[in-house]
């Protein structure tokens, strides 16, 4: 019988410092260790046992599996890709590129409203770059992988998975562009005057960014 468990690292945490017993174990667990890796873990180890010994494996894997954690989707479209990076990409190339970092992705073209008649027959003109575009509306339904705990949700999540598209991408194929967002409000109070003032005086220069 093998067995395969994961804990919280919240408790995991304090617990080596507290007992002053250091281990691997505990320093891997306390930086956090998604519980789906425990299935994953036994499978493996169960894999090897069998090819090392010659033994053969029992079908069935009991499971005490209380509090699932929720499976992370992330929305996200080229649409995002071009305001938060600057690159045009189409779905597929996303696609391609979050697949190799082991990251499930499912593309879902938008509806389109408009419909045309019956008896109208639409004009076909096709080339070759149309074909490999895609609608920039289009939404890409990213399933997060259970060993990317650094990977966020809702807003968060989108900006990390579109790092992980620029990083995957190549940071030197992204062209230096001006931001297009509008800046926040800018706001001096007396103390951030008064500072500015120091630092002019020690022939040092201050700067606000955001």
């Amino acid at each position: 019988m093998l067995e395969g468990a994961a804990w919280n690292f919240i408790n995991i945490r304090p617990r080596p410092k507290q007992h002053n017993l250091p281990s691997e174990a505990s320093f891997r667990f306390s930086r956090g260790v998604h519980p789906t890796l425990a299935e994953t873990g036994v499978k493996r180890g169960l894999q090897l046992m069998a090819e090392w010994s010659g033994g053969v494996i029992a079908p069935g894997l009991v499971d005490e599996y209380p509090l699932k954690p929720k499976v992370s989707t992330i929305t996200i479209t080229p649409k995002d890709a071009k305001r938060l990076l600057g690159i045009d990409l189409s779905a597929e190339k996303i696609v391609e590129l979050l697949e190799r970092l082991e990251f499930k992705c499912r593309i879902k073209e938008p509806k389109t409203a408009a419909r045309r008649s019956k008896n109208q027959i639409p004009k076909i003109e096709c080339r070759i770059s149309d074909i490999e575009s895609s609608n920039p509306e289009s939404q890409i339904m990213v399933t997060v992988p259970p060993h990317r705990l650094d990977i966020g949700e809702g807003v968060v999540g989108v900006a990390d998975v579109l790092e992980e598209v620029a990083r995957v991408y190549g940071y030197d194929n992204i062209p230096s562009t001006n931001m297009a967002d509008a800046l926040p409000p800018q706001s001096a109070t007396p103390f951030m005057n008064g500072r500015s003032i120091c630092a002019i005086s020690w022939l040092r220069s201050a700067a606000m960014n955001w």
